[in-house]
């Protein structure tokens, strides 16, 4: 092949989606041409760059979960009483 391979060929060749034949075409075009190479090199950067982008979310989704059951325990422990001069809250008589 003397042409290089599209990054949609070589997903199929990292993914092993590729005929046998057609890996092994691939893999000795990736031997000898640097360019493909590095775009193989690349794609896996790129997925690396995704999970750690995934787990950061993962974080911040739990962090703010955590945030809004501790918001939301809070509230509902204060009771409230509704006066003419506005609201007021009530001392909690439980403790």
């Amino acid at each position: 092949m003397s042409e290089h391979y599209k990054k949609e060929e070589l997903e199929l060749f990292r993914n092993h989606q590729m005929s046998f034949l057609g890996r092994m075409a691939c893999q000795a075009h990736l031997n000898k041409c640097s360019k493909c190479a590095d775009r193989l090199k690349e794609l896996s950067e790129d997925d690396d760059l995704i999970l750690q982008l995934r787990a950061a979310n993962q974080i911040f989704e739990s962090i703010i979960n955590e945030d809004s059951a501790r918001e939301t325990t809070c509230h509902s422990s204060k009771k409230t009483k509704k006066t003419q001069f506005g609201t007021k809250r009530e001392r909690n008589v439980d403790s």
